[in-house]
């Protein structure tokens, strides 16, 4: 039953025309998303320090 329902994703997943319809785990367009993600928190982090470098400085 199980096997059954996996070799009918795979299916479905193999005839879609579109790399967009294509959401396997671990897929092209969920791995570009973490990508962006983990880059858009390393830059909050590194502008976030920043400022408060910025504005500790500015008081002194």
């Amino acid at each position: 039953r199980e096997t059954e329902r996996m070799l009918n994703e795979r299916r479905r997943f193999s005839r879609s025309s579109s790399i967009l319809l294509n959401d396997e785990p671990g897929s092209c367009w969920q791995e570009t998303i973490k990508f962006i993600e983990r880059l858009y928190k390393h830059a909050y982090n590194k502008l976030s320090t920043l400022w408060n470098n910025y504005r500790r400085n500015r008081t002194n």
